[in-house]
């Protein structure tokens, strides 16, 4: 399982990516220029990672086609960490509370 944190979402953003350019790119040295960076962003995301964490993010540079990183985002379905239910009054709070922060700084 995934640390819990707010950035649990963001190895998506990583795989997103590599689809991108999966779609978009022919020549596979730019592929392969792609793909390891992708690997290490969703890799730095998260602090003290398991091996077997680590391990499965790092698959994400190993992908050749849209379909096999579509597969492997499936499979990251059991990781996700879901946000936390927010009541209507938990959320007021949060903004009155973020709103006089604004205001205090500005002035």
């Amino acid at each position: 399982m995934m640390p819990d944190c707010p950035f649990a979402r963001k190895p998506y953003k990583q795989a997103e990516f590599l689809l991108k350019t999966l779609r978009s790119v022919v020549d596979s040295k730019v592929l392969d220029t792609v793909r390891y960076p992708v690997s290490t962003n969703a890799v730095g995301i998260f602090e003290n990672l398991t091996l077997e964490q680590k391990q499965l993010l790092e698959q994400l540079s190993t992908y050749a086609t849209l379909h096999d990183v579509q597969t492997y985002l499936n499979q990251l379905e059991d990781y996700l960490i879901p946000y936390p239910q927010v009541t209507k009054y938990e959320f007021e709070h949060k903004k009155r509370s973020c709103l006089t922060r604004l205001n205090e700084t500005t002035e």
